[in-house]
């Protein structure tokens, strides 16, 4: 049985009860106690009970209805008033909306979407400067000329990066939600500072390489550590190995002056980052690398599916999901660089997450 199946008789006998007993706590043991059953018999939820004695002491009545009680039907005049209210305040919650027009919220909900709302969450992105879209607009100009002019560049070409991994990151509450007829009071504790794991990683048509862990913070020396032992082993392997790309933002371990030595000597023009000789990486720009829109937040899925034990099994399970990437997946956040690179273009240089929400 749900709210939605209680009787006239069960509605009313609530009423009575509340008023008599005034607590809903009281009202639903003595429903348990009338209607039979033990602790875990259903009866009305605390908010039904006290929402009936509301419409009744409102109404004189607990039946529901379109022409009785606080709820009004819906009619042009208040499709209109409800529209022009979000028109006026986009802030303004469905609940707020539903009491002020006297209506249900999944009316509300409905007028909304009738109309063409949509909800939508604010965004956090890096801050862009007017310099900062002029370079990305030359920086997308020019690499889609590239892709479209050389057929060796993008399959050749290496995205690569690194992250913070939290022993108790990853997890976003919204998605636990608990449903109980009392508050059982249920709460998640992390700690203010959480050990992390840094992690670096390359990603490209030709596969993934990582990943790589950071003992400490990274700095310029062991950033090209892993350039030289990590990396270069792997792209030595190729057959076609001096055709290959790379690419790095511009955070300062990268721009260490032995760094761009060892990528001049042994990419020469074919490296992309900041003050790159051939392909400069403009600045504040994570929005069009896959790593940061795919990889990322793909490998951090399937590592915080459950509560992590430790550092150790924090670094097996990055592992584990590494291997588990798919090519097919890989493909098309490859493919999907291309098209963000238009898009840059199209919105003169803005965040394209803001635009792809």
């Amino acid at each position: 049985m749900s709210n939605d199946q209680c009787t006239v008789e069960h509605k009313a006998k609530c009423v009575c009860w509340l008023e008599e007993l005034k607590s809903p706590t009281l009202v639903q043991r003595r429903f348990r106690q009338e209607f039979g059953g033990g602790a875990h018999q259903f009866c009305p939820s605390r908010m039904s009970i006290s929402r009936w004695h509301q419409q009744f002491l409102e109404t004189g009545s607990v039946l529901r209805s379109t022409t009785v009680g606080t709820k009004s039907t819906r009619t042009e005049e208040m499709e209109f008033a409800v529209v022009n209210a979000f028109r006026e305040d986009s802030h303004m919650s469905l609940r707020r909306a539903a009491n002020r027009f006297s209506i249900g919220k999944e009316t509300v909900r409905q007028i909304l979407r009738d109309n063409n709302f949509h909800p939508y969450k604010m965004q956090t992105v890096q801050q862009l400067f007017e310099e900062d879209k002029e370079d990305r607009m030359t920086f997308a100009r020019d690499e889609l000329e590239r892709i479209e002019e050389d057929p060796d560049h993008l399959p050749n070409l290496f995205f690569s990066d690194e992250a913070h991994f939290h022993l108790h990151g990853g997890v976003n509450r919204h998605n636990f939600r608990y449903w109980s007829d009392d508050n059982p009071g249920w709460y998640s504790e992390n700690p203010v500072y959480s050990p992390r794991i840094t992690v670096w990683a390359a990603m490209g048509e030709k596969g993934l390489i990582g990943p790589v862990f950071f003992e400490g913070n990274v700095t310029g020396a062991s950033y090209l550590q892993v350039l030289q032992n990590e990396f270069w082993p792997v792209v030595r392997r190729f057959v076609d190995h001096e055709h290959v790309r790379f690419m790095q933002d511009g955070a300062p371990p990268h721009f260490a002056r032995d760094v761009r030595t060892w990528l001049n000597e042994n990419l020469e023009e074919r490296w992309m980052g900041r003050n790159s000789p051939s392909m400069p990486w403009p600045s504040r720009s994570p929005d069009l690398s896959p790593m940061d829109f795919f990889l990322w937040g793909y490998i951090k899925s399937l590592v915080y599916t459950s509560t992590v034990n430790n550092l150790h099994d924090l670094k097996t399970r990055i592992q584990r999901a590494f291997s588990q990437v798919p090519v097919e997946m890989r493909h098309n956040a490859i493919m999907a660089y291309c098209d963000r690179l238009q898009r840059c273009l199209d919105i003169e240089g803005g965040h394209i997450e803001v635009m792809y929400a």
